[in-house]
């Protein structure tokens, strides 16, 4: 200990000459300053009673060369050593950079820098852990912004597959685990991004401002590769936009292998809603201006649907599968190419069956056509010529006719007007009607003959 207090002796001289004498200390032992039994080579115990700093180191040369006020060396072997060990109850180590209005010429100034090298294995220029808190922070940054030049891990990821991963393994946050949370928040006018991604390629491979993967390999519940929400109390929330332009092809959104999946609504260019899906073409895209295309093609023996639309009213409206307007009435609301099948009724002119659905097809005003074919299931009336028909004659037909003003079997003009008339049985009355005629123009042909015959034979007897 002898030299510990000959330390303590020279340390007046030493406050008079330092500034011209370099002083060397050999001892084995160890130095204390303030303590009998140093723990380590040099030890220095501060009093209770002081109430300033420890150890006060400052360089006073003034010159341009990057001078250190204290300097650790340990390297013991390669990879063993510690530089410098500092512990702090508030923080363990402060750095503070003092650069005045020095631009640095070109370089920035560093508040703390650190630096690990090597030829092999892993090297970490800053190691940070924080634990036994109600929160803990490996590293905290202030005001200020972080610039990494290279690749950022989080979460120990295995391999580097991007200049950042982000990898969470069994890490909850409010019952969920995210790989990664982003919250912006502004209170002024102008636009607000939680994330913004740019990718840019001067090469001939794809270009994408965000690609997520989602795996869910023992997940029985919904994988998402991206899951975005946007909430706010005016205004419009948007909770993905993207946008392409530029290109030959621009392509706002491209699914893959998957169906999609949309629990809302849904709308292309416009900003009117309408519909659960509300589509407007105004740009003439194509030779045609189509806002929707949709094409249906099965190799196989199913069924191929262009469009299946199914529409469901639990309560007293109208459910309608498909409705199409136009806005000038030399525009067609529908137009097809091909056969029409349908299994329910047919109204045009009407939106109310009068008929109460007795009708396939019910037409509010006048049809034009070339032909019309009715393929009736009831009896053609050829019944007529079998010999039990009961003919009326044309005494009975007279009467009827006097006291009923319309042919038996015929309906009357009231009724005509009340209820209309059936083409396919009306064919077959006129039908009725026709062969009757027929045959009491037989009868008064076999009976004119038959005067003829008697007439000719009183004549011949004169």
């Amino acid at each position: 200990m002898k030299h510990f207090f000959i330390l303590l002796l020279l340390l007046p001289s030493l406050c008079v000459f330092s500034q011209l004498t370099k002083v060397h200390i050999t001892n084995s032992d160890g130095i204390g300053i303030n303590i009998a039994s140093p723990n380590d080579y040099f030890h220095l115990e501060i009093p209770e009673t002081y109430n300033n700093d420890g150890i006060y180191s400052k360089v006073n040369f003034d010159g341009q060369l990057d001078l250190k006020a204290i300097k650790g060396f340990s390297v013991t072997n390669p990879g063993y050593g510690i530089g410098g060990h500092f512990t702090g109850g508030f923080q363990g180590v402060y750095a503070r950079n003092n650069g005045g209005n020095y631009d640095g010429g070109g370089f920035a100034l560093y508040g703390v820098y650190a630096e690990a090298t090597g030829t092999a294995g892993t090297r970490i220029g800053i190691f940070g852990q924080a634990t036994g808190g109600d929160q803990n922070f490996a590293a905290r940054f202030g005001s200020g912004d972080v610039d990494i030049y290279n690749n950022t891990y989080i979460g120990q990821p295995s391999d580097s597959l991007a200049r950042l991963h982000v990898n969470n393994v069994d890490q909850l946050h409010d019952g969920n685990a995210r790989a990664g949370f982003f919250q912006t928040t502004h209170n002024g006018d102008e636009d607000t991004y939680g994330i913004t991604s740019t990718a840019t390629s001067y090469g001939s491979g794809r270009v994408y401002g965000q690609r997520n993967f989602a795996f869910g390999f023992d997940s029985d519940s919904e994988v998402y590769g991206t899951y975005s929400t946007a909430v706010g109390a005016s205004g419009e929330m948007i909770g993905l936009y993207s946008s392409a332009a530029g290109g030959s092809l621009n392509l706002a959104a491209l699914f893959g292998a998957g169906d999609v999946e949309v629990q809302n609504r849904l709308r292309i260019n416009t900003t009117a809603q309408n519909g659960r899906v509300h589509i407007r073409n105004t740009d003439n895209i194509g030779s045609n201006a189509t806002a929707v295309r949709i094409e249906a093609t099965n190799d196989g023996p199913e069924t191929a649907y262009g469009t299946f639309v199914s529409a469901l009213n639990d309560g007293a409206g109208t459910a309608i599968g498909h409705y199409s307007i136009v806005y000038d009435e030399n525009d067609l609301a529908y137009q097809g190419v091909g056969n029409s099948y349908f299994t329910g009724d047919v109204r045009i002119g009407q939106n109310v069956d009068p008929h109460n659905g007795d009708y396939k097809l019910v037409v509010d005003g006048k049809i034009l056509t070339e032909e019309v074919r009715v393929q009736n299931s009831l009896d053609w009336p050829d019944y007529v010529f079998n010999e039990e028909y009961d003919l009326l004659s044309l005494e009975e037909i007279e009467s009827f006719i006097i006291k009923n003003r319309h042919l038996p079997n015929i309906p009357s003009a009231v009724q005509v007007e009340k209820e209309g008339i059936k083409v396919g049985e009306m064919q077959i009355k006129m039908m009725e009607k026709i062969e009757e005629l027929t045959l009491h123009l037989i009868q008064q042909e076999k009976r004119i003959v038959l005067l003829e015959k008697l007439l000719k034979a009183e004549l011949d007897e004169k």
